[in-house]
């Protein structure tokens, strides 16, 4: 009898062992997967009680961060941003139509963020929201063009929106070419004054006042299409464009 009684004591400590070493195995694979999901798959950002709902993706392979959703983003401090953990790897921003607000800092320190596309619903952004970031390439509505120039950007097109401020470009010495919106209207006094890269200007059909010095220093620039509707062109637009040869 006692024989017995130990032998069913070892199968069930031999019993549980087993079933101790499944559930070790079972709860390192989820670890596993759950990793590779936050970093390629999809996390909410929202406030439903405002009526906001953000959403956002991070592709880990290609680097991009998609926001999309509708409402506002809420700000955010440089460091609790939802997508903070992967803001060392982000190469590009695409923010879709029905978001209409970035939040402040909200890309603060992106240090390889060198694309961003910025849907037209966006109606503002919060302070340093893309501070520091190298961005290159920008297609943006104007509300954006503060935010987004820099000494790195080479490709610019604004999308929407009525009046490109007043030195808002100035020195962006790498940027080869622009294209505006035929919603834009006005162009700024120096907007882009100083872009020495500057080989191709695309002028929307709704431009119809160009600022003093808009132009000048754009040493490459050697064309230019004035539209039909300009009534009114600043001093000095195109001063100092050496190697422009027709407008």
């Amino acid at each position: 009898m006692k024989k017995k009684f130990n032998l069913v004591s070892v199968s069930i400590v031999i019993v549980m062992c087993l079933l101790f070493v499944t559930a070790c195995n079972f709860n390192s694979n989820s670890s596993l997967d759950s990793t590779a999901s936050d970093a390629s798959q999809s996390a909410t950002a929202s406030d439903s009680a405002q009526g906001n709902t953000i959403n956002w993706t991070f592709d880990a392979e290609s680097g991009k961060l998609s926001i999309f959703g509708k409402g506002e983003m809420t700000d955010f401090s440089e460091t609790n941003s939802p997508w903070q953990e992967y803001k060392g790897s982000i190469k590009s921003v695409e923010i879709s139509d029905g978001v209409t607000n970035i939040g402040a800092n909200a890309f603060s320190g992106c240090t390889l963020l060198t694309s961003v596309t910025i849907a037209d619903s966006v109606t503002s952004i919060g302070d340093d929201a893309f501070n520091n970031c190298p961005i290159e390439n920008a297609t943006i509505p104007a509300v954006a063009c503060e935010d987004i120039s820099n000494s790195a950007l080479k490709a610019l097109a604004v999308t929407s929106g009525e009046s490109i401020a007043a030195n808002v470009f100035k020195n962006c010495t790498l940027l080869t070419s622009v294209t505006i919106a035929n919603s834009v209207t006005n162009i700024g006094a120096d907007a882009f004054g100083g872009w020495t890269a500057l080989t191709s200007v695309t002028l929307g059909s709704g431009v119809a006042i160009i600022g003093a010095s808009a132009f000048s220093g754009c040493t490459a620039l050697t064309s230019v299409t004035i539209p039909d509707k300009v009534t009114s062109i600043g001093a000095s637009v195109f001063g100092g464009c050496t190697a422009l040869t027709s407008v």
